[in-house]
C-alpha cells in the first residue's frame, strides 16, 4: 500500500544485511513491479502470501476486486521467477462460481506450481453485506459461528448443494497436495514444497475425522427444504424448517 515506504525499509535490510529469512502478504499487482521483487529478494524474502481469490473474472467483479485473472497469471509466475515461494489463497462458492470453477482453480494452482494453497469458502460473516443479503434471501444455513472459519459451509450455495462444495474444497485441498503432485515437486528438487504437501494431507485427514458429525448432515441438507441449523456442532443439532421444528 506505500512502495515508497517498502522500497526504503527493503533497501535499509539490505544495506545492514540482515540475514534472517522473511514472509509477508502482498496484494498480486506488486508483481508489475520487478524492480520491487528484485530488492524482496535481495533483502531474504522467502515467502509471499497472495490473496489471488478467483481464477473466474465474473467472481473478481462480484468481490470488486481490481486486480484481473490475468494479474494473477503474472503474479504467479513472476514471483516464482524470482525465487520466492508463493502461498496462494483462493475463495470458493460465490453465486459466480459451478463446479468447473473449482477444477480450474486447481488446475491453475497446479501449472503455476505454487508452493501451498488454501481453497476456502466464502464466509458470509455477520455485519457484511454478504451475511445481510443471504440472509434476506434465506440461505444462511448455519448459525454456529464456531464454522464461520472458512472451512465449513455454512450458507445454501447458488450452484452446488452444501456437501458438494464442502467436498469439492476437500478433494481441492486433495489433488493439489497429492502423492502425484508430490512426485513431480521431488524431479523438480522441490523439498519445501514436498513437506508442506506432506502436513497438508495429515491435516486434510485430520479434518474431516473430526467433522464426521457436520458432513453427514450436509447430506441431509435439501437445498429447496430452508432449514436452518440451530447447533454447537460438536455438541448437538437441530433441524429448523419453514413450517416448524422437526
Amino acid at each position: 500500500a506505500r512502495p515508497l515506504h517498502t522500497r526504503d525499509l527493503l533497501e535499509a535490510m539490505i544495506a545492514e544485511r540482515f540475514r534472517f529469512r522473511w514472509s509477508t502478504q502482498v496484494r498480486a499487482d506488486l508483481a508489475r513491479d520487478p524492480e520491487m521483487l528484485r530488492l524482496m529478494r535481495r533483502a531474504g524474502c522467502h515467502t509471499v502470501f497472495i490473496g489471488f481469490e478467483s481464477v473466474n473474472p465474473d467472481s473478481l467483479r462480484a468481490m470488486n476486486k481490481r486486480q484481473s485473472v490475468e494479474d494473477v497469471r503474472n503474479a504467479a509466475r513472476l514471483f516464482r521467477r524470482s525465487h520466492i515461494h508463493v502461498h496462494g489463497m483462493f475463495v470458493l462458492g460465490l453465486d459466480e462460481d459451478h463446479p468447473r470453477t473449482v477444477r480450474e482453480t486447481v488446475r491453475f494452482a497446479r501449472r503455476h506450481r505454487l508452493t501451498s494453497a488454501q481453497f476456502l469458502i466464502l464466509t458470509p460473516l455477520p455485519g457484511t453485506r454478504c451475511y445481510e443479503e443471504l440472509k434476506a434471501e434465506g440461505r444462511i444455513t448455519f448459525t454456529d459461528w464456531s464454522l464461520y472459519d472458512a472451512h465449513h459451509v455454512v450458507y445454501q450455495p447458488k450452484h452446488f448443494s452444501l456437501a458438494a462444495l464442502q467436498r469439492a474444497q476437500i478433494r481441492a485441498h486433495k489433488k493439489f497436495y497429492s502423492l502425484r503432485e508430490s512426485m513431480k515437486r521431488l524431479f523438480r528438487f522441490s523439498f519445501l514444497d514436498i513437506g508442506v504437501a506432506h502436513y497438508a494431507r495429515r491435516l486434510n485427514r485430520h479434518w474431516r475425522q473430526r467433522n464426521r458429525l457436520y458432513l453427514r448432515l450436509l447430506d441431509l441438507l435439501s437445498p429447496a427444504s430452508g432449514q436452518t441449523v440451530t447447533a454447537d456442532i460438536r455438541l448437538d443439532v437441530r433441524l429448523d424448517y419453514p413450517g416448524g421444528r422437526r
